[in-house]
């Protein structure tokens, strides 16, 4: 069950589900057996029911950090950092200490919005973690949250030049260039990846949006429009067109992409409330 839910294919995880339910209707009791079942469940979208499974888990396991975690996890997406901040401090008095804890503290008082409080964490915890570079991240996303962006573009700088180019720290680099409106350093930075990355559409997206970001909107509507294909459209580059459209005037295009992602997208509130609002 566990090396078909590795696979990450719908197939196999169903199949693995399959195969868990069935441990667990002949009388089975271990507890990782509801772990691994969250897991497939949240793969499948079925997230009240992996929220249950993980909750039982945690309930017949307390000292499972993995579905500890995985809670933590869970409380973040569904934007409830205090019951984070909650499970949390449960882990830390079983298994005090951990960095993984210590960044998702972070994670957590960022989300909850008290950046003073997680920088604070974030720089007691790199005194214990010198140079992990998650907790760093975090830091460097907190000063992005408060509106320090010296400080942010510091912190992404020094990720970028230890080697750390991953689309995250790009993307986080480049907003923090934007809010101090030095837009020529983010597009070197970005162009120079792209130079050895020609096809990544990520780097060309966020290039673009550097391009908005500098008011040059003819250039970063042309650059989205070309990452907008037909026949796979995504909704972050449908979102921005439509934002850009909007700031350039055209408003009745503007409208018409708003349409088309609340009509692709019906589950999404954002893609029909920024219809509404378009």
């Amino acid at each position: 069950a566990i090396a078909s839910l590795d696979e990450l294919k719908k197939n196999s995880v169903e199949e693995a589900l399959k195969n868990l339910e069935e441990l667990k209707r002949s009388g089975m009791t271990d507890p990782r057996i509801d772990f691994q079942r969250s897991r497939a469940l949240f793969l499948l979208g079925k997230n009240k029911e992996g929220f249950d499974a993980l909750q039982e888990t945690v309930r017949r396991q307390r000292t499972n950090l993995d579905a500890r975690y995985a809670l933590v996890a869970y409380y973040l997406d569904s934007s409830k950092p205090q019951e984070a901040i909650r499970e949390l401090d449960q882990v830390d008095a079983f298994a005090p200490g951990a960095v993984k804890t210590a960044v998702y503290r972070v994670r957590a008082l960022r989300f909850a919005n008290r950046p003073e409080e997680a920088l604070n964490a974030s720089r007691q915890a790199l005194k214990a973690f010198p140079g992990d570079e998650e907790l760093a991240f975090e830091q460097g996303m907190t000063y992005l949250d408060a509106r320090r962006f010296k400080e942010a573009s510091d912190v992404f700088l020094a990720m970028y030049n230890r080697g750390r180019k991953g689309i995250s720290v790009l993307a986080a680099l480049s907003q923090a260039y934007a809010g101090q409106k030095q837009f020529a350093p983010a597009r070197a930075v970005l162009e120079k990846e792209i130079a050895a990355n020609p096809k990544n559409p990520d780097l060309q997206a966020l290039r673009a949006t550097v391009l908005g970001q500098e008011g040059n909107l003819p250039a970063a509507i042309a650059a989205f429009e070309k990452l907008n294909l037909p026949d796979r459209p995504e909704p972050a580059i449908l979102f921005s067109l439509a934002g850009l459209y909007s700031r350039a005037g055209n408003h009745e295009k503007s409208v018409a992409i708003h349409r088309q992602l609340a009509a692709r997208n019906p589950d999404l509130p954002e893609a029909y409330n920024s219809w509404v609002a378009a």
